[in-house]
């Protein structure tokens, strides 16, 4: 038994405050995480409302936002408008295996471009995995100098083996590259806007605890905004949870 990826999706969102996204699993009792990867035009970040599963079969708990990153007014040369930029993601426990299921996210304000991501972790079909405890998770950090940099989240540790996740937002037009060891969920460039945006999701199992690693990317970019974290197999013959975590990662950045 090991922790696996159990499918995955993205889709395109823009000009509106709800987007969508497709996912289909092949083993009940998965944690299902949902990313919004959201820039505004106007130079203010929004916040995701609420995300849920609006239709397709399968079953799906209440979901609850566990990490985010957002920004004012980001520098981005070539535009008439410094982007609003918020990076968040939600999860939930899905029961049953999924065929189609729609999960809908709702921001409080529409976005200029936004992708969203859904994918999901599974362990042994029976028990649920669950979030790293370990308080060093989730774990955010952000570049926006003139300088580009490799987009990395360092200090992450576990408490035992875990696979690790990297999200990554950036105003550019192109996705980066993977960290080393690391394999893509999911990459995707949105240019339907006024300005444009990409994002970027990989993960790594590791079969052992970790101790103060760095979770990166592999290509220098400027700006940049990610995060990180890290979903550990549950005690064998466990319950799921019973209900989501309450979110505990929230910066909140403004730029002149």
């Amino acid at each position: 038994m090991a922790l696996s990826i159990d499918g995955h999706a993205a889709a395109a969102w823009s000009g509106s405050s709800s987007g969508t996204v497709s996912l289909t699993t092949t083993h009940p009792n998965d944690l299902i995480v949902v990313v919004a990867a959201m820039e505004f035009s106007t130079g203010t970040h929004a916040i995701v409302n609420s995300v849920a599963k609006t239709s397709g079969t399968g079953t799906v708990g209440t979901f609850a936002r566990r990490g985010s990153i957002y920004a004012d007014s980001v520098p981005n040369t070539g535009f008439s408008t410094a982007p609003g930029m918020s990076l968040e993601y939600w999860w939930g426990v899905a029961t049953t295996v999924l065929t189609g299921a729609v999960f809908t996210v709702q921001s409080a304000a529409a976005v200029d471009d936004a992708y969203l991501g859904a994918f999901a972790v599974n362990f042994d079909s029976v028990n649920v995995p669950v979030w790293t405890s370990n308080a060093s998770c989730p774990k955010s950090a952000s570049n926006i100098t003139s300088v580009g940099s490799v987009p990395t989240v360092a200090g992450i540790s576990t408490n035992a083996a875990a696979i690790l996740l990297g999200l990554m937002l950036t105003s550019h037009n192109s996705v980066n590259t993977i960290g080393s060891g690391y394999a893509m969920i999911d990459a995707a460039v949105n240019t339907g806007g006024t300005n444009q945006m990409s994002f970027d999701e990989e993960e790594q199992l590791f079969a052992a605890l970790q101790s103060g690693i760095s979770v990166p990317f592999g290509t220098s970019v400027f700006p940049w905004f990610m995060l990180a974290d890290a979903i550990e197999a549950p005690a064998v013959g466990g319950m799921p949870p019973a209900a989501p975590l309450l979110p505990n990662t929230q910066l909140w950045y403004s730029y002149p």
